[in-house]
């Protein structure tokens, strides 16, 4: 729901910054593929490493920068992947399976396969033990990982040491002599002997080796509007020379076509040849890569290179091209296997790599798809109906409206549609779609939003978009186990009481709210719900109990100075857990970055401490239920001493 999955949702307070983000999209994440001959298993915290059942002792795993850094040894250990690990001062070369990962410790900035790219998180070194971001690395090396929702393991799943990854050979097409990329506009003679090891998402990196691993092509395309010198081009190439090589030629070439580029060439220490060429044209930087191994350069220079037959042209009409392209009419497939889920968008689109589930975003557009179980006698309409109701209860009419439901067909299968329209400020508003699928023993859930203003911009339709998905209905049954769904199973009705003995208090809560167990500078704890937060804090009054009430009531006053956005709305003396307090209630509209909003404060002294209890809820969820959730919270709390 739109609630539950903005990314990030903010609440301000006076006292303190609050970064309050109110999505909370279940993790659901299927169950380890058996197809691979590896199984690790590894869990945030634990000290226990399971590789096909067999327990080994490592650092335990933990959480930075939103992302889990796991120890090197789960793809190096040679019972599971066996990742080949070479070091060289701070930088680490791990290869597996023709892929190549460098990783610096302590630097977020790594090169996979050839490309530059920024990590989550940087590699550290802890009690010893290199730790790396573990779902870049499985990304990279094609290893399958997913979280197990019973155990909370991260469950890796690939090729044992040793073995092979299925490769495309290119020669399986008859009568076709060369290969190219419609989109990138390029073309090259078939690599003879060569296998495609590697494509990325959108095509613009491929990689292709010989079964020896003898020899060695890459074409790596970047956009490149503004015009690039010699320099530049150089630059950018010795961005692919690692650490080691020689550098043996270098020089600007001009072909008998008059078409130039910029070649480096360089040899590593084990004899083998690198040409490096960079060339910039249709607004595209392209850099080719031909590797082999040789005695000296005149004989790696002697054979020719295959570079030489490489165009930055495509002719469709050429029926003898393979077109390689993953954009079609500038759209490109993502595949998830985790899922069996594949789907077109727009090529600017990226996969949410962190995710547990398919995520898919442009810039604030996104979409995904969950799997739940299903439970005995519910219905799509029925699932659709709890959502929208539940939307209804959280939204206030002024700022959000269901627009329409219908009915459709997804997969194969009947659905139910429902299209939402909302906003946090009545200034930017939304749409969301929400589809609702169910077949066989599972639920199939996918939202589809963007902002109003990126209507044109998104570059997809919810039909488009819907029309191109396809899921393995069979693969999700005989991959997946049970699947809660965490939003729908929470217990919305039972109340708990909370106690902090050390500030000598307790408040009655819903037993679904979160709590944030950390306490800032000024002694406040929360407790947040959809649409809003109690806070509630302790300090010494200092001998003067009033002077800091007074000081408080008067910054809160201060805010409305200048500002036709911040209101008071009411300022009076009230009882309040037994006390006499000050309660003063604000409205304020005036942070962009923020939902408008209602804070009111309690504000009282006792037992030697000045207590400041309140609420806060966003306009836009100002509806009674939110509304009085919150109110009878603050009606029970009490001091206990």
């Amino acid at each position: 729901m739109s609630l539950i999955n903005k990314r990030h949702h903010f609440f301000a307070l006076f006292l303190a910054a609050i970064l309050f983000i109110v999505t909370a999209i279940p993790t659901h994440a299927a169950s380890a593929s058996s197809s691979g001959d590896v199984v690790v298993r590894v869990k945030v915290g634990s000290t226990q490493m399971t590789i096909n059942g067999e327990k080994l002792t490592i650092e335990a795993p933990f959480v930075s920068g939103g992302t889990t850094l796991v120890p090197i040894s789960v793809f190096t250990n040679a019972k599971g992947f066996g990742a080949k690990v070479k070091l060289t001062g701070k930088s680490i070369q791990l290869t597996y399976q023709g892929h190549t990962i460098v990783v610096t410790k302590d630097d977020k900035a790594a090169t996979m396969d050839g490309k530059k790219v920024t990590l989550v998180a940087a590699p550290v070194v802890k009690k010893g033990v290199t730790m790396v971001p573990v779902t870049a690395i499985a990304k990279a090396f094609g290893i399958k990982y997913s979280t197990d929702s019973s155990t909370k393991e991260l469950v890796l799943s690939g090729a044992a040491a040793g073995s092979t990854t299925t490769s495309t050979n290119i020669n399986t097409d008859a009568g076709k002599t060369q290969i190219g990329d419609s989109y990138f506009q390029w073309t090259i003679n078939y690599p003879t002997g060569l296998i495609q090891e590697y494509q990325s998402s959108n095509g613009d990196v491929l990689v292709f080796r010989d079964i020896k691993k003898q020899f060695f092509l890459q074409i790596a395309v970047e956009d490149a509007t503004e015009l690039m010198t010699t320099e530049d081009i150089r630059a950018h190439l010795l961005r692919y020379v690692s650490k080691g090589e020689t550098l043996v030629d270098k020089r600007t070439v001009t072909t008998a076509t008059g078409t130039t580029y910029e070649k480096i060439v360089t040899k590593d220490k084990n004899g083998f040849f690198f040409e490096f060429r960079g060339t910039q044209t249709n607004k595209f930087l392209y850099t080719t890569i031909y590797g082999k191994t040789a005695a000296n350069l005149a004989e790696f220079n002697a054979v020719g290179s295959i570079l030489d037959s490489f165009k930055t042209s495509f002719n469709r009409s050429n029926k003898s091209i393979k077109d390689l392209t993953k954009i079609i009419d500038g759209f490109k497939v993502f595949l998830n296997s985790d899922f069996a889920l594949a789907v077109s968008l727009p090529k600017d689109w990226k996969e949410d790599e962190e995710s547990s589930y398919p995520y898919y975003e442009y810039e604030d557009a996104y979409m995904f798809m969950d799997v739940t179980s299903l439970e005995a006698g519910d219905t799509a309409s029925a699932w659709a109906k709890r959502m929208t109701d539940r939307f209804e209860q959280l939204f206030a009419a002024e700022y959000g409206k269901i627009v329409e439901q219908k009915d459709i067909t997804w997969n194969g299968v009947p659905a139910k549609v429902v299209k939402l329209r909302y906003s946090y400020d009545l200034t930017n508003w939304w749409e969301e779609y929400e589809v609702f699928a169910i077949k066989g023993n599972y639920r199939y859930y996918t939202e589809f939003a963007y902002p109003e203003k990126m209507a044109s911009k998104k570059g997809v339709s919810f039909d488009q978009l819907i029309n191109t998905m396809s899921v393995d209905f069979k693969f999700i049954e005989s991959n997946f186990g049970l699947i809660t769904d965490e939003y729908e199973s929470k217990d919305r009705l039972t109340k708990v009481v909370q106690t902090n003995n050390d500030r000598g208090y307790q408040i009655t809560v819903p037993k679904y709210w979160g709590k944030d167990e950390a306490k800032d500078e000024e002694g406040l704890e929360y407790y947040y719900f959809p649409g809003g937060l109690i806070f509630i804090g302790a300090m010494s009054d200092q001998g003067n109990p009033q002077a800091i009430i007074s000081n408080i009531s008067s910054n809160l006053q201060l805010r409305t100075n200048g500002s036709s956005l911040v209101k008071i709305l009411s300022n009076s003396t009230v009882d309040f857990a037994g006390a006499t307090a000050t309660k003063i209630v604000v409205e304020d509209k005036s942070n962009v970055k923020v939902s408008p909003q209602v804070e009111t404060w309690y504000l009282f002294s006792r037992n030697g401490h000045v207590y400041v209890v309140g609420g806060i809820y966003s306009l836009a969820n100002g509806t009674p239920y939110v509304i009085s959730q919150m109110e009878d919270a603050l009606k029970s709390f009490t001091l206990t001493r």
